[in-house]
């Protein structure tokens, strides 16, 4: 039966909304490119994440029978992120759910000027960076 899991443009911009959020929340950028790559339809997300999840399990078993218990807490920890993200899956009727990407707009003609950066004359960074001497009259005396 073909759902909306199955549609085939979804994939690739549910991939790329979630990997900022992946990598912030501490997977590995490279794993999480090199699973996801191997996907074909949202239908297989589930399934990817949880066997990395699991792989990160076993090896968190292995560390703790050879009492290396940093590492066994640190796989254990990986296990637990690839298992959650195992749970995010896009909800057609969420107001929640971010829209897909769309193709970004052409430039315009118009350069955009980068902000301001330099600080107002009676700010407290003009008055620190100033000589006694250069200081505006709005800046307080400092001995």
């Amino acid at each position: 039966m073909y759902t909306f899991f199955d549609e085939p443009g979804l994939l690739p911009g549910f991939a790329d909304l979630n990997r900022p959020r992946a990598i912030a929340a501490g997977l590995d950028p490279f794993q999480y490119d090199q699973v996801t790559a191997g996907l074909t339809a949202i239908r297989e997300w589930p399934t990817a994440f949880v066997r990395a999840g699991q792989d990160y399990v076993a090896r968190a078993e292995q560390a703790e029978a050879h009492g290396r218990s940093a590492s066994a807490a640190e796989a254990y920890r990986a296990a637990a992120l690839w298992l959650h993200f195992a749970t995010v899956l896009p909800n057609r009727t969420s107001t929640r759910t971010p829209p897909l990407p769309r193709p970004r707009p052409t430039r315009s003609a118009e350069p955009s000027r980068p902000p301001s950066s330099s600080p107002s004359p009676t700010s407290p960074a003009s008055c620190a960076v100033r000589r006694p001497s250069a200081r505006p009259s709005s800046c307080s005396s400092r001995a």
